[in-house]
């Protein structure tokens, strides 16, 4: 496709079918999101799936650099991805991570710890 054609009719679809960042129902009831795209009938694809994983893996570092940086800093590679896993996974995760009480499990010692890995396996059930 030329170009100047696939210029055009993005143009032409963003001015008619708008653009919403959230999912919705269109006027046939299709789930569409973004420039139309119809996730019932289309869904995404590889690589999109891919592309918006990166994406929330780079959101999700920001606000734990932004909310703890002296702390996610300092971690090893393999408790900076379990932070940003949670994070993921289970999104009310993301203001429990910043808290006091893991904070204190992330530079506590270790009997404290270890209590506090405890608690923190129960609560997560609880999400």
């Amino acid at each position: 496709m030329e170009a100047k054609l696939m210029d055009r009719i993005k143009e032409q679809l963003v001015r008619h079918e708008g653009l919403r960042l959230k999912p919705y129902r269109c006027t046939a009831g299709k789930l569409t999101i973004g420039i139309g795209r119809n996730l019932d009938d289309s869904g995404i694809s590889q690589s999109e799936a891919h592309i918006m994983l990166i994406n929330d893996i780079m959101n999700c570092e920001k606000q734990l650099q932004a909310k703890i940086p002296d702390i996610y800093d300092g971690l090893d590679e393999v408790r900076k991805s379990v932070l940003l896993n949670m994070c993921i996974s289970i999104p009310q995760s993301c203001k429990w991570i910043v808290s006091d009480f893991v904070r204190a499990l992330l530079c506590g010692n270790p009997a404290t710890s270890v209590s506090m890995a405890c608690l923190a396996s129960r609560t997560l059930w609880l999400l």
